[in-house]
C-alpha cells in the first residue's frame, strides 16, 4: 500500500531539517538513537511517527510538532517569547507527572493576591 500524502508531505519536511542541517540520516539516527531504516522510514513516508517521535524530532530540530504535521513553518523560538520558550523546553523535558506537578505549581503562583491584582487590573 502506497504511503498516504500526510505521510510523504511530513517526510518531505524531515528530509529538508535534516540536509539543511548537514547531517546525514545516519547522523541522526545515531543521534536520536534509533535504527537507521527506521528514520529512513520516516522520511520515505512508509512508517508512522508516535507522538514520542514527533517530540523527538522536534525538539531535535528546534521546530514546533505543528511543522513536521502541518507544514506551518514556526519554530519554537519564534512562536514563545523568550521566557516562555526557555521555560517550555524544561518543561518538556518532564514526564507527565512532573509537568503536571509543574503546571500545579504555577497555577498556585498565579492566583496569589500579586497576579490576580495584575489580572484585575488588565482587564479594567
Amino acid at each position: 500500500m502506497e504511503p498516504s500524502k500526510d505521510y510523504i508531505d511530513f517526510g518531505i519536511r524531515l528530509s529538508k531539517l535534516r540536509t539543511d542541517k548537514g547531517y546525514s540520516q545516519s547522523d541522526v539516527s545515531r543521534m536520536l538513537n534509533m535504527p537507521q531504516s527506521t528514520y529512513a522510514g520516516y522520511e520515505a513516508g512508509s512508517r508512522k511517527a508516535s507522538i514520542t517521535v514527533i517530540k523527538t524530532l522536534s525538539h531535535f530540530y528546534g521546530i514546533t510538532p505543528d511543522y513536521l504535521i502541518n507544514g506551518f513553518n514556526q519554530s519554537v523560538a519564534t512562536a514563545l517569547p523568550p521566557v516562555n520558550a526557555a521555560l517550555h523546553e524544561k518543561i518538556d523535558k518532564l514526564d507527565e507527572v512532573d509537568a503536571g506537578k509543574a503546571e500545579g505549581y504555577i497555577d498556585s503562583l498565579l492566583s496569589s493576591p500579586k497576579y490576580e491584582i495584575a489580572a484585575q487590573q488588565n482587564l479594567a
